[in-house]
């Protein structure tokens, strides 16, 4: 199912029937890194192995490059948080052209970046993820807040049989403090292999806030973002 990817990137994936997919910005080098140190500590070297292929697809285009029979770990993150990261990167970093140049009021109302394109990007796996042989959804604010719960909850779902000390060791080595570490170049990269830019090129760890958003943005703004989740998610 993943051939062409294991022979593009030169890595063997440890589960051969399970994607992870999530919206830019929603924590998936987090989620990757974690899924590293567990691969690691099972005897796992990480410069041959990765866990799982992580995607920024939506389901028609998963089902186009993958197909449907395989099991789907989605990861959701508050879209305003997740929108706010992306004009972070989007706005200093060149890896994908030339930088955005526009203000974050204007980054959060862009029909390609801004906030309705996380929402519709999620809106169609929370709608079409059930569709997939199994299906995992789980949030970034979740897996702040009960980390260790998540972790045993995704590995039940992936089949990997994991002791809960392997687990507390991913949770330190993947806390916030240790991945700005790595981000800025210091200490054991267990990404390396397959997440080339982390610990290359700094910036990609920012805040790690849930709500962040109320802290950042412009009432009028703030205003704008929760009108159009509500669109979504109602008053909830």
């Amino acid at each position: 199912m993943f051939d062409h990817l294991e022979k593009k990137y030169n890595i063997n994936y440890i589960l051969k029937d399970t994607a992870l997919v999530s919206y830019p910005k929603s924590g998936r080098t987090w989620l990757r890194m974690i899924f590293a140190k567990i691969a690691n500590e099972l005897g796992y070297d990480t410069n041959k192995n990765e866990m799982l292929p992580a995607f920024h697809y939506t389901p028609a285009q998963l089902d186009e490059k993958i197909g449907k029979d395989l099991k789907v770990i989605f990861l959701r993150r508050d879209e305003a948080d997740a929108t706010v990261s992306y004009f972070s990167e989007k706005s200093t970093s060149t890896r994908s052209g030339v930088p955005y140049t526009g203000t974050v009021s204007e980054f959060l109302r862009d029909k390609d970046y801004g906030i309705n394109a996380a929402l519709s990007f999620n809106e169609s796996w929370i709608n079409l993820g059930e569709k997939y042989k199994d299906f995992c959804h789980i949030t970034y604010e979740q897996l702040k807040q009960d980390p260790v719960a998540t972790l045993k909850e995704l590995c039940s779902f992936i089949g990997i049989e994991c002791e809960d000390d392997i687990i507390q060791k991913a949770v330190e080595y993947s806390s916030f403090n240790n991945m700005k570490k790595i981000d800025n170049g210091e200490g054991e990269n267990l990404l390396r292999k397959y997440k080339g830019n982390f610990g290359v090129t700094p910036g990609r760890v920012r805040k790690g806030l849930v709500k962040g958003y109320l802290t950042e943005l412009s009432k009028e703004d703030i205003e704008y973002v929760e009108k159009e989740k509500r669109k979504l998610y109602g008053d909830d």
